[in-house]
C-alpha cells in the first residue's frame, strides 16, 4: 500500500543529531516544521551499499539545506552504533561526520509502519519525500543491492517546489529550468507539440 498523498507517520525514537549530540526522545514532526523532508531507510550500519548512499547523501546536504528540506536517515540500530558509524572514517567502512540527523529504529517499528520491513528483520532501501504540509509526494523502494540516486532526490524536491509556485505540472525527465505543463487539454497538445516530434 502506498503512503504517497498521505501525512508522514510521526514518530519519536532515539537519535544521533547532526552536532553528534544524542537525542533520546527524536521527535519527527518537532523537527521538520515547515521544511520538505526527507525520510531515508537504509538497512544497515557497517555493510556494503549502504555507506556509498549515506556519503553520497552528506555529499550534496547543502542542496537540499538550500531547498528548506530536512533530511533523516534511519536504520534498525542503535543510536550508539549510528555515533560509532559517524566517527568511523570511509577509509575504514565508516560514513565520518555526516551533518544530518540518524535515527534508531532498534524497535523496528518506524519501517513497519511505513510499509518497508523486510521479513521483520530490517528496513529495504526506501526513501519518503514531503512537502512542508508533511504530505509525501514521492516515494522509492530499491532492493538491498541497488543504490539511489541522490541527485534524483534533488530534482523531485525541485519539482514540488515548482508544481507549488507555478501550478503546472513535471512531465517526464522535467529539470530545473525547464518549462512544466498546464494541466489542461491544451496544455498537453501544447507541451506536446513543442517538445516531440513524432
Amino acid at each position: 500500500m502506498t503512503l504517497v498523498g498521505k501525512k508522514l507517520i510521526d514518530f519519536t525514537s532515539p537519535a544521533i543529531m547532526a552536532d553528534n549530540n544524542i537525542n533520546e526522545n527524536f521527535n519527527l514532526y518537532e523537527n521538520i516544521n515547515g521544511k520538505k523532508t526527507i525520510i531515508f531507510f537504509y538497512p544497515l550500519n557497517f555493510t556494503f551499499v549502504c555507506p556509498s548512499e549515506i556519503i553520497s547523501l552528506n555529499e550534496k546536504i547543502d542542496q537540499f539545506y538550500r531547498l528548506n528540506a530536512s533530511v533523516i536517515v534511519i536504520s534498525v540500530d542503535s543510536h550508539f552504533s549510528h555515533l560509532t558509524y559517524k566517527k568511523t572514517h570511509p577509509r575504514d567502512g565508516g560514513i565520518g561526520n555526516v551533518n544530518f540527523t540518524m535515527v534508531s529504529d532498534i524497535k523496528k517499528n518506524i519501517a513497519k509502519e511505513y510499509g518497508i520491513l523486510y521479513d521483520e528483520s530490517i528496513a529495504l532501501r526506501a526513501t519518503f519525500i514531503a512537502d512542508e504540509d508533511k504530505i509525501i509526494r514521492h516515494s522509492v523502494v530499491n532492493d538491498f543491492p541497488l543504490g539511489r540516486n541522490i541527485d534524483e532526490m534533488i530534482r523531485i524536491i525541485e519539482a514540488i517546489d515548482f508544481h507549488k509556485q507555478n501550478g503546472e505540472v513535471c512531465p517526464a525527465n522535467w529539470k530545473k529550468g525547464q518549462s512544466g505543463m498546464k494541466p489542461t487539454v491544451d496544455g498537453v497538445r501544447k507541451y506536446l507539440s513543442e517538445n516531440f516530434s513524432s
